[in-house]
């Protein structure tokens, strides 16, 4: 399922707006008391304090993505927050090619995206073994190193997984 773009953008400015550097549209700091007058009441305190520190606009789109964020089903929801901690995590060399991926995903037909989309649960269906043998299989063609998988792909982010590695299932 694909998430709302602006449940994305939400995510994104969260990690992109540190909580410092913040300022309004005169480049004054925000005062804590006015910054809070248009906040939610659900919103949650860690979130609350870090759009206290918001410009207007990044507020106002911090809050759209919040509204969105709460339409979504639980489930959505735990895989957004797995999403988002995942990234946290990262590097920002590492950020820097998961944003790169999501550009070239974002830019395929819909066709390709599907395309994508079926390698990829191929991919997560296969067995540690068979992973195993299609990299071995890469290697020794000279189509890539151990790494290859899912995070390591070659430009043509489109390629099928070859079915002789879903022979054995």
């Amino acid at each position: 399922m694909r998430l709302p773009s602006a449940t994305l953008a939400f995510a994104a400015c969260l990690l992109a707006i540190p909580v410092v550097s913040a300022s309004n549209d005169t480049g004054e700091p925000v005062p804590p008391g006015r910054a809070t007058e248009a906040l939610p009441s659900d919103l949650p305190p860690r979130m609350r304090q870090k759009m206290e520190q918001m410009t207007p606009e990044q507020r106002r789109k911090a809050l759209k993505g919040w509204e969105d964020y709460k339409k979504l089903s639980p489930e959505a929801r735990r895989r957004l927050d797995l999403n988002y901690k995942s990234f946290r995590q990262m590097t920002s060399e590492e950020r820097a090619q998961a944003r790169k991926r999501l550009n070239q995903f974002e830019s395929l037909t819909p066709e390709q995206k599907q395309k994508v989309i079926e390698n990829w649960k191929r991919w997560q269906a296969m067995s540690s073994d068979e992973r195993d043998k299609l990299r071995q299989k890469k290697h020794a063609q000279g189509q890539g190193g151990a790494g290859d998988g899912p995070r390591a792909r070659t430009n043509d982010v489109t390629r099928a997984v070859p079915a002789a590695a879903q022979s054995d299932r």
